[in-house]
């Protein structure tokens, strides 16, 4: 293990997955942890219980350095200072803010802040995958998670996409290959990752309510290869201005894919996979069998029923406007189309600029939705017709109402779904339901 936490005393903030799964790593090897969540629910506190549990567990006999009493303290719906004083360091779940309380008293205190992913890569001991980008990623990670097992060796996918990188730590051994999904928040407090393999999907307007702007969120990206060096490759998408500018200052060895690339498939999520897929000397054929095969992810334009010759599709895990253009411009006409949630920041202006040149295949109808509703409406007036509903039923039944057989209802929301859901999938299976029930 390159990275030892027996002994230390270390904080965590946050409890959700990613916070929780830290905790019961850092209990289970040794260290005493404290643990600041400001918010109070009830899933907290079965979090919660599920540590208490952790912390009673006994301890192999050389990890026997804090004393059962010390071994965990917690406190929800609030911070508190008094409670993180003395710690080494602070492990941060991705879905708390630079500004928050503790990450503030760590600065000031000059206490090292890890993200639980960091965390993870100071005792992974296989060769990590990274993707990362601002669409596509749980694709492309889902097809390597395909394909790379012909190269006969252990893969594990974890990461943005469903268990947390420290949740299978411990699991890794040296010829072990780890499909690592992974966010800008994450990449934040990432000071040593280094990915034998770094893929970039693309870089456009995202969670801008986190980060500064266009450029700090693009800077967070490039934390994926800030430590990689000639001996790693950057695989990389020739046709995104923005990462072709980030490449330069990559000590990587640059792979690309794009239109001009040569990978013989349209698809830029095909050919990062299939680029990967060279790196590890995979023949074609495997790779072209994995893609030929693949039909898919929920919540990705899944068709989800035709209901009186009407067409519903989920696209939910649409959380960008660069999402909802590429859902616009991929899905048959006539459409209306459910979009808003909670924005993160970006402008609808591309969006509006797509819909105002798509002349006869332009939707019939935007019923915009959410805490966002009236702000895009505003973007996109004078582009295509428009309602508004607060909730995502009542933007449905709009829909429906104007919908007639031959027709198809997206949902392609374009924003976060933080305003009504927990995510985009229950986000996704609400529409689902909802769809199920007309």
């Amino acid at each position: 293990m390159k990275f030892e936490v027996a002994g230390k005393t270390v904080g965590v903030v946050g409890l959700a997955r990613s916070g929780c799964a830290a905790a019961e790593w850092l209990l289970a090897h040794g260290a005493s942890v404290r643990v600041t969540e400001r918010a109070d629910t009830e899933e907290l506190r079965r979090a919660l219980r599920r540590l208490q549990v952790a912390s009673s567990a006994p301890l192999k006999r050389h990890w026997r350095t804090v004393s059962d009493g010390e071994r965990l303290r917690a406190e929800l719906g609030r911070h508190t200072r008094e409670l993180l004083r003395g710690c080494d360091f602070l492990v941060v779940s991705p879905g708390v803010p630079e500004q928050a309380l503790p990450l503030a008293w760590a600065r000031e205190a000059g206490v090292p802040v890890l993200s639980e992913v960091e965390l993870a890569a100071r005792v992974c001991q296989g060769t990590i995958v990274a993707v990362t980008g601002t669409n596509g990623k749980t694709t492309v990670t889902t097809l390597l998670g395909a394909l790379l097992p012909a190269t006969k060796r252990a893969v594990i996918v974890c990461g943005n996409i469903g268990r947390p990188f420290i949740e299978i730590a411990d699991e890794v051994g040296p010829e072990t290959i780890v499909i690592l999904e992974i966010s800008s928040f994450q990449l934040l407090h990432c000071q040593t990752l280094k990915p034998s393999v770094a893929v970039l999907l693309n870089i456009t307007q995202n969670h801008l309510d986190r980060h500064a702007d266009l450029r700090a969120y693009a800077e967070a990206k490039r934390r994926l290869f800030a430590n990689q060096n000639a001996h790693d490759w950057a695989v990389l998408n020739g046709d995104d201005p923005l990462v072709k500018r980030m490449s330069r200052r990559m000590q990587a060895q640059p792979v690309w894919f794009g239109k001009r690339s040569g990978v013989p498939r349209a698809n830029p999520n095909e050919q990062a996979v299939w680029r990967v897929g060279e790196l590890f000397r995979l023949p074609e054929e495997i790779i072209r069998r994995v893609l030929d095969q693949f039909r898919g992810l929920p919540h990705r334009l899944e068709v989800v029923a035709t209901r009186r010759g009407i067409r519903f599709i989920n696209d939910s895990k649409s959380t960008t406007p660069a999402s909802l253009r590429w859902a616009l411009q991929r899905v048959e006409p006539p459409t209306i189309v459910l979009v808003g949630g909670r924005n993160k920041g970006a402008d609808f202006a591309d969006v509006k600029a797509l819909l105002s040149s798509m002349d006869g295949h332009r939707p019939k109808l935007v019923v915009t939705l959410g805490e966002a509703r009236q702000f895009i409406a505003r973007a996109l007036r004078g582009a295509v017709v428009l309602k508004q509903a607060v909730t995502l039923e009542a933007a449905l039944q709009a829909a429906c109402r104007h919908a007639q057989p031959g027709d198809t209802i997206l949902l392609s929301p374009g924003c976060a779904s933080f305003d009504e859901f927990r995510n985009y999938e229950e986000r996704g299976e609400r529409f689902r339901a909802l769809v199920q029930q007309l």
